[in-house]
């Protein structure tokens, strides 16, 4: 049942065009979800970084926060509220980790485990 309708689906012969050029591991070209697991069920909040939290480091030019627990995040807002003339801020980094650690510090010069989610020029 499934093979007869992803053969008789409108973009079958440009997947399997681009199949031959990508590996593709989706259906990047569908303006809407195909699967109804994609329809989350709960709505998404919105929650201040403070209420997420359970540890924070600072560096020279970094902000390291550990959550209290695993979140899927799909928008963020940042306020920039002091502002120095000897220090101007003109680019973010936004990084994520998955691993479990006890302590924040023990990621805070392991750049090899982070992987960059977001770069936003302020």
């Amino acid at each position: 049942e499934q093979n007869r309708l992803m053969a008789s689906h409108p973009s079958t012969n440009v997947y399997r065009s681009l199949s031959g050029l990508l590996e593709l591991d989706g259906h990047y070209l569908e303006t809407a979800p195909i699967h109804a697991c994609n329809q989350p069920e709960v709505p998404t909040q919105q929650h201040k970084l403070d209420a997420l939290k359970a540890e924070n480091k600072f560096t020279e030019s970094c902000h390291i926060v550990k959550l209290n627990c695993s979140y899927t995040i799909y928008s963020g807002t940042l306020r920039i509220s002091e502002i120095r003339r000897a220090v101007m801020v003109s680019q973010i980094n936004i990084y994520c980790n998955n691993k479990p650690v006890t302590d924040v510090g023990e990621l805070k010069n392991r750049w090899d485990t982070w992987k960059r989610v977001k770069t936003v020029s302020v």
